[in-house]
């Protein structure tokens, strides 16, 4: 694959970056009960995680010689403030899987770009780490409900 094509593929990965719901909480007020610290240190990692990741995507686009595609809204994301962090969880969840999924697709379209494959196999890696500790979260949460 030549460094051009995979400008598009790493720019879908970054709007996905931006758009997304963990990009949106740095800036957010959540609600956090005392039950709820654990899980609003994992999504404040989880915020930080995806402006990284952004920062990261962006600087390999350049370097690649392309250009920045346009910034998508997610008008979804629109009312995040004053939300208890359990309710944003499964939000979180069902993202993570997405994104899991998004990533897989584009390591193995970007393989032969061994800068580009390797950035977006670190990226994946982070996504599925963070699948993992919010399906632990809700477990947890989970149980505490039915206890």
């Amino acid at each position: 694959m030549e460094d051009e094509n995979a400008v598009p593929i790493l720019n879908d990965l970054l709007n996905r970056e931006q758009c997304g719901l963990a990009s949106r909480l740095m800036g957010s007020t959540m609600f956090v009960s005392v039950a709820g610290v654990e899980a609003h240190e994992l999504v404040r990692r989880l915020a930080r995680e995806a402006k990284e990741n952004a920062s990261l995507l962006t600087d390999l686009i350049l370097r690649l010689g392309g250009a920045l595609g346009p910034r998508r809204i997610n008008a979804r994301m629109a009312e995040l403030h004053f939300q208890e962090v359990r309710h944003l969880l499964p939000i979180l969840l069902t993202e993570h899987e997405a994104l899991v999924g998004v990533y897989e697709s584009a390591s193995s379209r970007l393989a032969s770009l061994t800068d580009a494959a390797a950035m977006v196999g670190r990226i994946l890696s982070s996504h599925r780490e963070g699948r993992s500790a919010l399906h632990q979260i809700l477990s947890i949460q989970a149980n505490r409900v039915s206890a």
